[in-house]
Formats: C-alpha cells, sequence, structure tokens
C-alpha cells in the first residue's frame, strides 16, 4: 500500500516488485466534467423514480458558491417533479468552470513516473521481461537502476 486513509481505506497499492502492477481506487483519470456527468446521471435517476432519494453531492468535488447555485436548482427540480413537470436544465458550462480540478496534476505525475520507471527498466526485447542487471524480485533498485548513484 502506498496510500491509504481512515475515511477511504487503500487509494493507491502496488504489487510486491513496486513496478508491474499499480491498484488505483477511485478515478484519479477523471477530468473535470466526468464526475459531474455521474451526479447528473443520478440525478436523472432520482427524477425517473430509478433511486428514492436525490443524490448526495460528491465530496470534496463542489465549492460553496456552487453547492448553494445547486441546492437551488435541487429546489427546482423537487417542484418540477412533484408538479410532473420536464426536468429543468442546468448550466453545465457555468458548472464546469467552477470545479477546481485538484487532481490532474499528480494523476499526471504519478502516471508519467510510473510509465517513465517501467520504460526504463523493460527491455526493448518483448521477448525478454527486464534490462540485464534487473533483479525481477527487486526492479526498484536504485543500485541497479542507476549504478553511477
Amino acid at each position: 500500500m502506498l496510500v491509504e486513509s481512515e475515511a477511504c481505506g487503500v487509494h493507491l497499492a502496488v504489487s510486491p516488485d513496486g513496478l508491474q502492477l499499480v491498484f488505483f481506487q477511485g478515478h484519479p483519470e477523471y477530468d473535470s466534467f466526468s464526475l459531474l456527468k455521474e451526479y447528473k446521471r443520478e440525478i436523472d435517476r432520482w427524477f425517473n423514480n430509478q433511486r428514492q432519494d436525490y443524490p448526495p453531492f460528491p465530496e470534496n468535488y463542489f465549492s460553496d458558491e456552487l453547492q448553494q447555485n445547486l441546492i437551488n436548482f435541487q429546489a427546482t427540480a423537487i417542484d418540477a417533479k412533484s408538479k410532473q413537470q420536464a426536468l429543468p436544465q442546468w448550466d453545465e458550462q457555468w458548472i464546469v468552470k467552477q470545479i477546481d480540478n485538484t487532481w490532474r496534476d499528480t494523476t499526471l505525475s504519478t502516471f508519467n513516473n510510473w510509465l517513465g520507471m517501467v520504460y526504463k527498466l523493460t527491455h526493448k526485447d518483448v521477448s525478454l521481461h527486464l534490462m540485464p542487471g534487473i533483479d525481477p524480485e527487486n526492479p526498484l533498485d536504485p543500485e541497479a537502476i542507476d549504478p553511477y548513484r
């Protein structure tokens, strides 16, 4: 395990060699809009009686200002549903502009560092697994990766 918390459990883990398998929980690959689409889908499901409760906000995703805007939208949606009217539209472009994608840089650096290490250690001949001198049991050994250390 590389990253874990009491609130979420394991977030990032790797295989015993630290390289071949990387396990991410959650969706670090999501762009700013992906979670919003899922939230909108759940509102649609609620509006069409496919779920009982109005969906809660995703944690740490919407700013306070945006949450207030969406609370107002919720009131309008509840009113429309009770009157059997169409689900009101919301200004997706405005909403997306309000979302601060705080995870993108971390995601990119984590992925790029891992991919760079795979490239550095993997043999160019696909019939061979690792470059000469790399221990399959400990491929991240600093001495083997950079013998000039």
